[in-house]
Parts: structure tokens; C-alpha cells; sequence
């Protein structure tokens, strides 16, 4: 659910899951990010359905990014196998602490001499099919391409990112091994 929507209660189970990385430990403003996320499926008017929640704090310099979004993944049985689709609505935060920030020229206007902060509206979508052993994804995050504005003069435009899954599960004769190939670009 990190990148494709349509991943939302792909298990049939509750998935929780959680990360927290430190880049550069020790040098003043270290890239860090945390996040969390958790999803489930639920079965509603007849339909298996998917749902899901994300949160991204991600940390770099002066700059902060924040990333909260909601997701609902449709489930419908295709071809012996389950396809998904899935959408994905969020809200974005930018923060720029230029409180901190050192220039040589200290009136410059491109750079902000105080805390800014701006907000947009974001979108995703995905589809994602499993069969059995194998499953292959497709999506696209940041859709709208929003621009957040940031105080009276700045803006920070996010471009679309597009992302490809595809991965299978060979068994071996070993019930308790298995091999997890799998791509992602």
C-alpha cells in the first residue's frame, strides 16, 4: 500500500505495518522518515472490498513532508484470479524552516527567512491482480501533480510517480522454503 492503492486488504488478514529510517546519523539535518501504515479487507453488499490508511513523515534538511491518505481497493474475481482497484486520497503537508538556513546574502528573496508551511489535496490510484502464486501491480501517486503553496512566495510543485509490481512465489519441496522473486520500478 506504500505505492498502489489496489494493494488495500490484498491478505485476508489485518496488516499493520510500520518503518523508521536515520540516514547520516550525526550530521545536523539528517534525512529521516517514518512510516506507518495499516490495511483490511471487509466483505459489504456482496463484494469483497479493501481498506486502508497511510502516514509518511519524511524529513530532509529544513524541508519536512507529511503524507496522510485513506485508501479503498474494489476486489473482483477475474480469471481465477482477484483484481483489484484502488484509489488512494490524501493530504499533503510541506513545512520549510528557513529560521535555520544560512546564505551568504542574507535579503535575498527566493529564500524565506522564517518557517513556511502549505497544504494540497492529493490523489493516487493502482490496479493490482493476484493468481495464486503470482501478482503483478500498476499505479500512479501523486495524480493531480499538486502545488503547494508555501507562504506569500514560494510554491513546491510534486510531479506523478508511477510504479510497476510484478512477483511470484516458487514452492520448493521443502514445505517450510519458498523463493520470493520479485520487481518493482
Amino acid at each position: 500500500t506504500a505505492f498502489n492503492p489496489a494493494a488495500a486488504g490484498k491478505a485476508s488478514v489485518i496488516n499493520v505495518t510500520g518503518a523508521y529510517n536515520m540516514t547520516l546519523t550525526g550530521f545536523e539535518h539528517n534525512p529521516r522518515t517514518m512510516y506507518a501504515a495499516g490495511d483490511m479487507p471487509f466483505y459489504l453488499l456482496g463484494a469483497y472490498h479493501g481498506v486502508g490508511l497511510k502516514f509518511v513523515n519524511d524529513a530532509i534538511g529544513l524541508f519536512s513532508h507529511k503524507t496522510f491518505a485513506l485508501q479503498y481497493a474494489y476486489k473482483q474475481k477475474l480469471l481465477g484470479g482477484t483484481l483489484n482497484i484502488g484509489v488512494q486520497v490524501g493530504f499533503l503537508s510541506e513545512n520549510f524552516n528557513g529560521s535555520e538556513l544560512d546564505v551568504e546574502t542574507s535579503n535575498d528573496p527566493a529564500f524565506s527567512t522564517s518557517e513556511v508551511t502549505g497544504s494540497a489535496f492529493d490523489l493516487g490510484a493502482g490496479l493490482y491482480y493476484q493468481h495464486r502464486n503470482w501478482y503483478v501491480g500498476a499505479s500512479v501517486m501523486h495524480a493531480l501533480g499538486p502545488t503547494v503553496e508555501m507562504g506569500e512566495r514560494n510554491e513546491l510543485s510534486v510531479s506523478q510517480t508511477y510504479y510497476f509490481t510484478a512477483g511470484c512465489n516458487i514452492r520448493l519441496r521443502n514445505p517450510f522454503l519458498t523463493i520470493q522473486p520479485s520487481l518493482m520500478a
